[in-house]
């Protein structure tokens, strides 16, 4: 590509890897960086967040074959080696270096990250050379629990599988006609239905829940009224207490029984909490000089508290005998002084509506003193997406990114840098707030995603900027 100045890559989609694009960059030109790069969890078995020797991985098997031609994930982080954990805060140090020396000095860097792993990738941001200023949290209440059951597993490696209810699930279906479509339907979704719950009971995976199950009943006429009435028509099981003691090491309780669903000590026992935050790394860039120096020489200093201020109707003074406290200004001055309702000053932790919610139930005028975002809509997605749709897995709210925005925004506006550009929701959040952009994004699909969507949004707020600026 060669060296390029700023003004040529401003406010285009460029196609690479960040750390040689990032090449093209001039030193200390850069007002802030916002970013969400991989979290080295192999999320979806995606190829960028895999890594090996400190590089993102492209291309090979992604996992052992299983008995149902599936493919086993890879191991969760917290399993790998020390080398491989090494390798992923490597990563980070690499491409955070580079950063560093594009950064003008004070600017700021925001970064998510992974609940598991922003441990290293904060260890390989402060090692690079930024100081670490502050972690902002988004909390949201739409998150997906992903636990094992083991009281589930127990039972089904020490007693009588849950296979049975498929292996009878199965032969029901095609003695009667019935698809795994049909009872799907029973259960719609965002997708449509749960097709692929179906389908794993029939694999023997896991159980319908008693609700599920009655409802099933209820549509196709079946004569149970539990699963357990099922069970006991088609798999009675009988275990020596022998038996008991090898697989579940359960007391000697004699007779005749049943080890499924239940049966375990270990039942209501998970492996995980439902996750409901991501952390958002602020690091800074050495100051040159003081806040003051910095600022006349860089036009770089400091956080746009103002721009950041939450909306409120409350009154903000505090009185005080004869003064009151103006919350604005953090200072004391008489009753006569009127000042403006500017907002309250702007927290470290951010809400979605759920969280936003509980929190409103909770306390009085909660929300008001948080900022507050949705999560992004369906059409938020797709915007701009015409013919196909956003396939990024980890689309982030343009709201959100817009506040980040507005927060590190400069007198003069201050150019943004996305080292990981995904689907250009950072772009999107700067054409909204004014501020000049440069985005880079190594995975074709998703430069394409970015360019329609930024596109869309260019046309929305009635901007000039020519399309071929946003294909690199």
């Amino acid at each position: 590509m060669g060296s390029l100045l700023i003004q040529e890559m401003l406010n285009k989609v460029i196609q690479g890897d960040c750390l040689e694009v990032m090449k093209n960059i001039p030193d200390n030109s850069i007002d802030t960086i916002i970013t969400d790069p991989p979290y080295g969890l192999e999320f979806m078995g995606k190829d960028w967040d895999k890594f090996r020797e400190g590089e993102n991985i492209a291309g090979g098997n992604t996992g052992l074959n299983t008995p149902y031609g599936r493919k086993r994930a890879l191991p969760s982080f917290y399993q790998l080696d020390e080398e491989k954990k090494n390798n992923y805060q490597l990563f980070n140090f690499n491409w955070a270096k580079e950063c560093l020396r594009v950064a003008k000095p004070g600017a700021f860097l925001l970064c998510f990250g992974g609940t598991r792993t922003w441990h290293r990738l904060a260890c390989g941001i402060e090692d690079a050379g930024w100081e670490m200023k502050d972690t902002l949290m988004w909390l949201y209440g739409s998150g997906f629990p992903k636990s094992l059951n083991i009281g589930k597993a127990i039972d089904k490696r020490g007693g009588q599988s849950v296979a049975w209810f498929g292996k009878w699930l199965r032969k029901w279906r095609k003695n009667n006609g019935i698809t795994q479509k049909e009872i799907a339907k029973l259960f719609p979704s965002k997708t449509g239905g749960l097709t692929g719950c179906v389908a794993n009971w029939e694999l023997g995976l896991n159980m319908p829940t008693n609700e599920q199950f009655n409802l099933i009943c209820k549509t196709f006429n079946l004569p149970f009224r539990s699963l357990e009435e099922v069970k006991r028509e088609v798999a009675r099981q009988k275990v020596t207490n022998k038996t008991v003691y090898r697989n579940i090491g359960r007391q000697n309780i004699g007779g005749i029984i049943d080890i499924t669903k239940g049966f375990s000590v270990w039942e209501g026992y998970g492996t995980a909490l439902k996750p409901a935050y991501e952390p958002i790394i602020m690091a800074m860039k050495p100051l040159d000089g003081t806040y003051v120096e910095n600022a006349l020489q860089w036009g770089v200093a400091g956080l746009n508290i103002d721009g950041g201020r939450i909306e409120t109707n409350e009154d903000l003074s505090i009185e005080r005998k004869e003064r009151k406290l103006d919350t604005q200004n953090q200072g004391w001055g008489f009753k006569a002084v009127s000042r403006d309702n500017k907002g309250r000053f702007p927290a470290n932790v951010i809400l979605d509506e759920e969280s936003a919610q509980i929190l409103d139930e909770q306390t009085r005028n909660g929300v008001s003193r948080f900022f507050y975002v949705a999560k992004a809509s369906r059409d938020e997605r797709n915007i701009g997406c015409k013919g196909f749709i956003n396939t990024h897995p980890t689309v982030k709210p343009i709201k959100l990114m817009e506040y980040l925005c507005k927060l590190t925004k400069t007198p003069y506006g201050g150019i943004v840098l996305d080292p990981f550009g995904g689907s250009g929701t950072t772009a999107l959040a700067c054409i909204k707030t004014g501020r000049p952009f440069v985005l880079i994004e190594r995975e074709e699909e998703y430069c394409k995603i970015a360019n329609a969507r930024i596109q869309a949004m260019i046309r929305k707020n009635n901007l000039l900027f020519k399309e071929e600026d946003l294909n690199e």
